[in-house]
């Protein structure tokens, strides 16, 4: 058995604050960090020059529509139209009821909502940014696409959030 005071300075091996629940001491390392560790096994186990995206040094979920063998960038082909669909039905996730859509004032957009308005959107954000983007990395932060959505006349208002997404390649 376990003494009380010993399980309450159990300690993440990763960045160190306190585990509470005995599924994290039992790993040595709390749930977030068990995901970023997992990310980062995977990430090792690419290819060089592999493409690698994350939101807020999370990985980017791959929403597939037209490339399932992942989202690419630095030109105008199908990886590229899905990472900008996945840049775009992330963003819009997030904005909960700060996104405003011209053609239904006052009403909050569900998940098919999103995906409808991003099906409207994501070619003209890929030729805007994603095929423009570096081969080797960039960067793209939420008062970018807010702006970029504010522009293309459909959003009403739209909170640029404080997110960053970044792409760069595997060593």
């Amino acid at each position: 058995m376990v003494h009380e005071a010993a399980m309450a300075t159990s300690s993440c091996s990763r960045c160190g604050r306190p585990l509470k629940d005995p599924r994290s001491r039992a790993m040595g390392m709390g749930p977030v960090c068990a995901a970023r560790a997992r990310d980062d096994k995977a990430m090792s186990m690419l290819p060089p020059g592999s493409p690698v995206v994350t939101v807020n040094g999370r990985h980017l979920h791959h929403v597939v529509r037209h490339s399932p063998t992942g989202m690419e960038w630095g030109y105008g082909g199908s990886g590229p139209a899905d990472l900008a669909r996945s840049i775009l039905l992330d963003y819009l996730s997030r904005c909960g009821s700060g996104l405003r859509v011209r053609a239904m004032p006052g009403a909050r957009l569900g998940k098919r909502g999103r995906e409808r308005l991003v099906d409207q959107l994501y070619q003209a954000f890929k030729w805007d940014f994603v095929a423009r983007f570096p081969y080797e990395s960039w960067r793209l932060t939420g008062p970018e696409i807010a702006a970029w959505l504010m522009q293309t006349g459909l959003i009403e208002s739209v909170p640029a959030l404080p997110v960053t997404y970044e792409g760069r390649r595997t060593a």
